[in-house]
């Protein structure tokens, strides 16, 4: 697949819908993964250089609380094709909002 192709199926990537599974910290390797919960919105952003895509994804647990998780999904230019980006941070509901308030309130952080 061409260069060109592939990023634009990142630039266009959407998660909405998508399941979501975990693994067990710190056995990563040998535990299975575990359903979490379903992707139900997601706001976006797209890097050029390096290419990356960047969310911030509304997760419904399947305990019926929302999360929401801070990731991204890049090239992976050895095996040409899309992948997750490994690390990725879920927050609860109520301390994202407290979160974004802060971002949002901090004079300067934004600029």
């Amino acid at each position: 697949m061409k260069k060109n192709n592939l990023f634009n199926q990142l630039k266009n990537k959407t998660t909405i819908g998508r399941k979501v599974y975990y693994r067990t910290k710190g056995d990563m390797k040998s535990s299975k993964p575990e359903f979490i919960g379903k992707i139900i919105d997601e706001v976006s952003v797209m890097d050029n250089d390096p290419e990356y895509k960047h969310f911030v994804q509304k997760i419904k647990r399947k305990d019926g609380t929302i999360q929401y998780r801070i990731c991204y999904y890049t090239l992976d230019k050895k095996k040409n094709k899309i992948v997750f980006g490994q690390f990725a941070s879920e927050i609860p509901y109520n301390s994202f909002k407290k979160l974004i308030s802060k971002v949002l309130k901090k004079k300067g952080f934004l600029q």
